[in-house]
């Protein structure tokens, strides 16, 4: 997963962050989740946060008063959301997971490109 956030934080420049908000309504094709933190100021505003999800076609879970780092503030309901999206992901049996880095399965496809 960090290999994964330094790769879009390093990509994040134009035209790149163009292209990957022109290509939010792909993502639909996948569950997806956005949890999005009320006191975040870092990554643009809360309409702008709903707008891109909306696109996307994520589940969006609010936590308030939280900032940008509110998996380090309040880990439990972003654990408690990324379980439930991962419940509603296809198994192991469906031929859909692949070998995270670290060695788990993981039943959803993550990012633009099925490794």
């Amino acid at each position: 997963m960090a290999d994964a956030i330094l790769s879009l934080y390093r990509s994040a420049a134009q035209p790149a962050l163009a292209q990957r908000g022109e290509n939010l309504p792909k993502a639909a094709q996948r569950p997806g989740l956005a949890i999005i933190a009320t006191g975040d100021g870092e990554v643009g505003s809360i309409e702008q946060r709903r707008r891109a999800a909306g696109r996307a076609g994520a589940e969006i879970h609010v936590l308030e008063r939280l900032g940008h780092w509110w998996m380090l503030q309040d880990p439990a309901p972003g654990r408690t959301y990324a379980r439930r999206l991962l419940g509603r992901c296809p198994t192991a049996s469906d031929g859909a997971t692949r070998a995270s880095s670290h060695g788990e399965r993981i039943g959803c496809f993550w990012g633009s490109r099925q490794e």
